[in-house]
This record gives structure tokens, sequence and C-alpha cells, in this order.
């Protein structure tokens, strides 16, 4: 469901608090394939997608090599 404003509201929260505890950056993962990041969610709250990072896992056993 969109279009609640729960996303923005639990954003703005954790940007608050970053900034409360003096944090420098904020790192944000989500799935290319996912709903919000196909409409772009986060590039319209201001979130800048990293182009020149590449995000690697390490599987350990069956179940974390699933997506």
């Amino acid at each position: 469901m969109t279009g609640q404003g729960i996303g923005k509201t639990l954003l703005a929260t954790v940007i608050s608090d970053a900034k409360i505890r003096e944090c420098s950056v904020l790192m944000l993962l989500n799935h290319k394939e996912r709903e919000s990041y196909q409409r772009e969610f986060y590039r319209k709250q201001g979130w800048i997608e990293r182009e020149t990072v590449a995000n690697f896992i390490y599987p350990l056993n069956a179940r974390s090599h699933s997506h």
C-alpha cells in the first residue's frame, strides 16, 4: 500500500535520530526489483544512489544463499 506517508515518516525519524547522534552519512540498501525502487521513492526523498559501489555477500549456508 502506498500513499499513507509511513515511509516518509520512517525516513524522517531515522534522519533526525542520525543527526542527533552526529552521524556523517546514512546508507540504505534496496533491491532494484522492489516497487519502491522502481518508482524512485528514495530518490524522491533526497537519497542519492551510489553508482560506484558494488554490494557483495558471501553465503555461508543454504538459507543465506537465497535473495
